[in-house]
């Protein structure tokens, strides 16, 4: 490893008080491809790496949809979540994947339930934990059901049984 990395990654991150012109930003960068920072949009999903001073709700989840607050805020089926601070990357499909099944059964999706789907019409789920997560949409199936589409989940219909 070049011995100046560390300076070179403080002055390019600013901690050094410099500041630098476009061509010198594109040389380090063209050197350094990874010190470019991740751009993040409304909708990514988000994996928080390091934990800021002050967090308190959620300790045990790491996966945030990044919602229309800003930036910094990440949402969860618990409500949302202020993520200044934190190191955030980009989430895996796995990350996100293992994220909606166990939201989904937080939420009591389970074999035998009947819930009103996103077209209007209802379902009933078949067979535990046989799902599908599609990046490309934002969805997971749940037995061939779709109960989540792009933040939004699907409805559980509470059926009445017979005493």
């Amino acid at each position: 490893m070049n011995k100046d990395y560390k300076f070179i990654k403080d002055a390019y991150e600013g901690k050094l008080g410099l500041e630098m012109c476009q061509d010198w930003e594109d040389l380090i960068l063209n050197a350094y491809p990874e010190f470019k920072e991740e751009e993040f949009k409304v909708g990514d999903w988000v994996y928080v790496t390091k934990t800021s001073f002050g967090w308190t709700q959620h300790t045990n989840q790491r996966v945030f949809k990044l919602c229309e607050l800003g930036p910094f805020y990440g949402t969860s089926g618990k409500g949302i979540m202020g993520l200044k601070g934190c190191e955030f990357r980009k989430a895996t499909r796995e990350e996100i994947e293992k994220h909606l099944i166990e939201e989904a059964k937080r939420r009591g999706f389970k074999k035998g339930l009947k819930v009103r789907l996103f077209s209007g019409a209802t379902g009933i789920i078949k067979k535990n934990w046989e799902h599908e997560y599609r990046e490309s949409t934002d969805s997971f199936y749940f037995h061939n059901l779709l109960i989540y589409k792009q933040g939004q989940w699907a409805e559980i219909i509470n059926t009445m049984t017979k005493a």
